[in-house]
């Protein structure tokens, strides 16, 4: 994927990417650590953050120390902010936080779909909703001793879309001028749903900003599809899938968007491209890093979306 050279857009581009790759790196290595039988470990979190950094250090040079330091600063100050806030959302405190509870206390949802939650009716949210986000939160919530610091994920997706929209507004988009981009950028990410919810363990405004990174994806590169863009689209399906089921349908419903958009435009060669890969990245995401719902439920219930239908 290429990089706009110019010193603003390249900042921004890198420093964005850093800080979505750090929740990214945190879902899959807890997966990791699920399949192999194994919970949530204080190390995950420590270990995406140098995953990221090792990530950006090794696609970029002109402004590669900027952004590391700048992400770097910023996800200390996200987990300072969430950590200060508590969290007091009637489901962010019903459910929410008795899902990363039971992570933490070292419940593989892999191997035991069912944590063993004494209210009946609690434990039918905790065993059948998808958990990207709580899993995601638990990591930091492991490292650093304190559940509220877990919302630290919600300021790192919401701060790098912001990042990642200005780098699309002025680098492909034509916007002049860094202040304009900036507050166009804002405009972007001040979602009222995602304000809201982001100092809680509510995951709603996850579908806002998931959409948002999937029309990054196709804007970064408007003219073709190239393998960065397919890593790029595959990295939103596996957290969009994890996250939420509406969340998923509503990534799919965008790519199908893009996809009807190049054959109306006449690059059909595009839109089976993204189709293929889409489709790739879904199969993976459904099978294997958000296996527990796509494949637990259809045992369990006989339905993949169960309870919400």
């Amino acid at each position: 994927m290429p990089i706009d050279k110019r010193p603003a857009a390249s900042y921004a581009f890198l420093t964005g990417l850093c800080l979505l790759l750090i929740p990214l790196y945190c879902l899959l290595g807890a997966d990791i650590a699920f399949i192999f039988g194994s919970g949530i470990s204080p190390i995950i979190f420590p270990l995406s953050v140098l995953a990221s950094s090792t990530t950006i250090y090794c696609i970029a040079d002109a402004n590669r120390d900027k952004s590391l330091l700048s992400g770097f600063l910023i996800t200390i100050g996200a987990v300072g902010v969430a950590t200060l806030f508590d969290d007091m959302s009637s489901d962010g405190i019903i459910y929410h936080q008795e899902i990363i509870v039971h992570l933490l206390d070292g419940w593989n949802p892999f191997t035991t779909p069912v944590a063993g939650s004494p209210d009946p009716d609690i434990e039918l949210l905790v065993a059948h909703y998808a958990k990207g986000v709580e899993i995601m939160a638990s990591t930091v919530a492991s490292f650093m001793g304190r559940i509220e610091s877990g919302k630290a994920i919600n300021l790192l997706t919401v701060i790098g879309s912001g990042f990642i929209s200005f780098f699309i507004l002025v680098s492909r988009l034509g916007v002049s001028g860094g202040r304009r981009g900036a507050m166009l950028a804002m405009l972007a990410v001040l979602n009222p749903v995602g304000m809201s919810q982001v100092l809680t363990y509510y995951n709603d405004f996850y579908s806002y900003y998931l959409i948002l990174l999937t029309l990054a994806v196709f804007l970064v590169s408007p003219s073709r599809f190239s393998l960065g863009q397919a890593l790029a689209l595959g990295a939103v399906i596996i957290v969009a899938a994890s996250v939420k089921f509406t969340a998923f349908f509503y990534v799919g419903m965008t790519v199908f968007g893009a996809m009807l958009f190049y054959l109306a435009s006449r690059r059909g060669h595009l839109a089976l491209s993204i189709g293929l890969a889409a489709l790739a990245w879904a199969l993976l995401a459904v099978c294997g890093t958000s296996y527990h719902r796509y494949v637990t439920n259809p045992l369990l219930a006989g339905d993949p979306s169960y309870p919400l239908m």
